[in-house]
């Protein structure tokens, strides 16, 4: 199985993937897919409606379709947080995130693949939490830390364990 991963996400999270994965990391979705890839996706938290449109494109121009994607979501895209926790955890532009998001959840969902979506607090390297939340329970916490985000999106990317879920991790 070929892992092939597209880091637009701010910091260091894409390499501890590659690190755990062996993942091929590429900076956007401008690349043929080898023979059934699965797909990870990190985007930029900014423009995450933006991102969507070049993964379907890419998926719709490739004539290899991918085994799955993986992609990374704010919390928030599964009944999982009221505006106002999602204010204090992202800030002002909290509501804009999250209509963009909910887009390209809904897009990756549309492609009918197989898919895993990873709901995440705001990244931290020390501390932050820890905890898987299945869809539509509340997330708790300040945080989720960046080790075990790298490590749950690890274990989505190479096994079918998370298969057609939304999973959060917070604490």
């Amino acid at each position: 199985m070929r892992i092939e991963l597209v880091d637009e996400f701010t910091g260091d999270l894409g390499r501890q993937i590659v690190a755990l994965t062996g993942a091929i990391r590429h900076p956007n979705w401008q690349f043929a897919f080898p023979a059934n890839p699965v797909l990870g996706w990190l985007p930029d938290f900014s423009a995450p409606d933006l991102g969507v449109g070049d993964l379907v494109a890419a998926v719709d121009a490739n004539p290899v379709a991918p085994q799955k994607i993986v992609m990374l979501s704010p919390a928030g895209t599964a009944d999982d947080a009221d505006l106002d926790q999602l204010i204090s955890w992202y800030g002002a532009t909290a509501p804009t995130l999250l209509g963009d998001a909910l887009y390209a959840v809904k897009m990756v969902d549309e492609l009918e693949l197989p898919y895993t979506v990873i709901r995440t607090l705001p990244v931290v390297r020390q501390g932050g939490g820890q905890k898987l939340s299945p869809e539509g329970e509340p997330m708790q916490g300040q945080a989720t830390n960046q080790a075990a985000l790298a490590h749950l999106f690890g274990t989505a990317l190479q096994t079918a364990q998370y298969q057609n879920q939304s999973i959060g991790l917070g604490e």
